[in-house]
């Protein structure tokens, strides 16, 4: 898996708040190899993630073998990788949080979810659940409200 952009805006070294910053490590705690990479806030990042996660070089780097990409922050240079990984054979399946990628155009075969700026699917929500929150996507009889007061710490129903 590859995260780019691990500030919570490009071109700072600000990683406090960063989603980013806890999708990978939510997901390397879970024993995915994730792979990372901003071209700002990398030892910002090193000091928060460890070496719970590979530190890549380049955009390039980061996404040359991934299956599974995560736009975290709208840098114009992840549009360009991105899109250039999306030519190879076997493309990644791409999760934009900023909708960095919206011309449909050069995605081609992809596997694209332009997620933010817009409406979100419950079956999208479902699939990033069952990535990172298995004990959601899989607990049966929960809805969205439950979820919420779940990640919220609140297991008390209302009235």
């Amino acid at each position: 898996m590859a995260v780019l952009g691990l500030s919570y805006k490009p071109d700072t070294t600000v990683v406090e708040g960063s989603e980013a910053l806890r999708i990978a490590d939510s997901l390397a705690t879970r024993g995915a190899r994730v792979m990372v990479y901003d071209p700002v806030a990398m030892s910002a990042a090193r000091k928060v993630l460890g070496d719970r996660v590979i530190y890549a070089e380049s955009v390039r780097k980061c996404l040359d073998r991934a299956k599974v990409v995560v736009i975290a922050n709208p840098d114009e240079r992840f549009r360009t990788g991105a899109i250039a990984a999306l030519s190879r054979t076997s493309p990644p399946l791409i999760f934009d949080l900023w909708r960095l990628l919206q011309d449909p155009e050069p995605k081609g075969h992809a596997h694209y979810q332009g997620i933010g700026l817009g409406s979100i699917s419950t079956s999208l929500v479902s699939r990033l659940e069952s990535l990172w929150c298995p004990w959601e996507a899989t607990e049966p009889g929960t809805n969205s409200d439950e979820r919420a007061r779940h990640r919220a710490g609140s297991t008390q129903t209302p009235g």
